[in-house]
C-alpha cells in the first residue's frame, strides 16, 4: 500500500511536454513528502525534467557512463 521504492520504466514516453513535467513533478513531490525512492528510466530526458532529479546514472551500451549528481554544470 505504501512502497518504499517505485520503479518506473519511461513513464513520460508518448506524453505531451506539459503532462510529462506534471507527472515528474508529482513523483518528485511524493518522494520528498513521504521520504521514498523513485527510480525512473528515460530514453530521452528533457532539460525541464532534469531539474527535478537529485541523482542520475547514465548508461551507454550497458556500461555506466556517469553516476552522481544530476546537476551537471
Amino acid at each position: 500500500h505504501f512502497p518504499v521504492m517505485l520503479l518506473l520504466d519511461d513513464p513520460i514516453n508518448d506524453l505531451e511536454p506539459l503532462a510529462s513535467f506534471q507527472l515528474m513533478t508529482c513523483l518528485f513531490e511524493y518522494a520528498k513528502r513521504y521520504d521514498r525512492i523513485i527510480v525512473v528510466s528515460m530514453r530521452a530526458p528533457r532539460s525541464d525534467i532534469n531539474q527535478l532529479l537529485t541523482k542520475m546514472t547514465m548508461l551507454f551500451y550497458g556500461e555506466v557512463a556517469y553516476s552522481g549528481s544530476a546537476f551537471l554544470y
